[in-house]
């Protein structure tokens, strides 16, 4: 899922809206356990409407909600799963992480596992430069797929494979060649950028130095480039690019939390720092966060009283709650236009485990 399709999906209005997050299993034996769980979660679902409702009243939900139940892979699943369910809607997605096992209904999804998957384990893309053909893959966490489309993979044609190299003793062979690579490779970018456009994803480069550099001599250093990975690729499977790209990414992410604590804690003296949900919550109604970190495990389950505010509930399954006010406080900062970030448990111990850094 990308940042449109979570925008679209958290801009859906409609109650009942019921969410089922669980974990799930890999391999078996132990992903037999999975429908068994989905059963008893669905069960407490329909339990939960049955106190709002008459059966036939949500009779609609639960041709969505069995529908998508039926759909489900199990035997290739990951290591989490969302179901979403509404009368007329109905979606599944696999997580490359667990999540805790709730049911939520509400008029809204609980879509923090979405953006959480978006910023913690997020999409990415390896490009595996070669001068026979360079390869374009899509991934998630050590899992790459390879893109087929819009011309990919890209064939190299250039001096030195089907067009000769002219024999004047005016033209130095090497950059010749570089010049020929340099035009392949600008080719290779232009291609890229159709095919994904903003979605300004992390793009890590496989493939001997060479070709590296004169990829980005080609097309500039990509926003989202980090380290890339050395050596010749042109045989290198998708499992064994993504054993070596997953560390890379997930080092870069990792030292980017840290920048974004350190950020948020310069804030303080700058003004432009909020902690604490209830004075967050305030501010991001008035469009004022432009960062809101988050501590992973962090749910906040309330009320929102007369003055739109969030106020502790102890039972979340209760009528009139918001399962994690939390989750709305996500999709409303990222309705406008700032960002959202998920940092380790007890990251944020100091700042009421959720801090902001302001706009202004």
């Amino acid at each position: 899922m990308n940042r449109k399709q979570l925008s679209q999906l958290q801009g859906r209005r409609e109650y009942p809206s019921i969410s089922i997050l669980m974990p799930t299993s890999r391999s078996a034996p132990d992903n037999r356990q999975d429908p068994i769980m989905m059963k008893n979660l669905m069960k407490q679902a329909v339990e939960r409407l049955t106190r709002e409702y008459e059966p036939k009243e949500f009779t609609e939900v639960m041709q969505r909600l069995d529908a998508a139940a039926a759909g489900i892979d199990y035997q290739h699943t990951l290591d989490g799963l969302a179901l979403y369910a509404s009368a007329s809607y109905d979606a599944v997605h696999y997580l490359p992480f667990p999540v805790k096992e709730r049911v939520v209904i509400d008029h809204t999804f609980a879509t923090r596992p979405l953006v959480i998957a978006l910023h913690r384990s997020p999409r990415y893309l390896v490009l595996a430069l070669s001068e026979n053909s360079t390869r374009l893959f899509d991934a998630v966490r050590d899992t790459l797929t390879e893109v087929t489309e819009n011309g990919f993979p890209v064939a190299y044609e250039g001096a030195g494979s089907a067009e000769p190299i002219p024999k004047s003793q005016e033209i130095e062979k090497s950059r010749y060649m570089d010049e020929k690579r340099r035009q392949f490779f600008r080719k290779v970018g232009q291609q890229l950028a159709a095919l994904y456009g903003d979605e300004q994803l992390i793009l890590v480069l496989a493939g001997v130095d060479r070709h590296q550099a004169l990829y980005r001599e080609a097309n500039g250093q990509p926003s989202q480039s980090i380290a890339g990975i050395p050596g010749n690729h042109d045989d290198t499977p998708a499992h064994e690019l993504g054993r070596l790209a997953w560390p890379v990414v997930r080092d870069s992410l990792h030292q980017h939390r840290h920048r974004l604590i350190s950020e948020l804690e310069a804030a303080i003296g700058s003004g432009k720092y909020a902690a604490g949900i209830n004075p967050i919550w305030a501010l991001a109604q008035e469009g004022r966060v432009a960062t809101l970190l988050v501590e992973e495990g962090f749910y906040y389950p309330a009320h929102i009283d007369i003055n739109g505010k969030p106020v502790p509930a102890k039972d979340p399954a209760a009528p009139g709650v918001v399962d994690d006010a939390v989750d709305e406080l996500t999709e409303l900062v990222l309705a406008k236009r700032g960002e959202v970030h998920f940092t380790d448990p007890g990251s944020l111990a100091q700042h009421q485990r959720i801090g902001a850094i302001l706009r202004y």
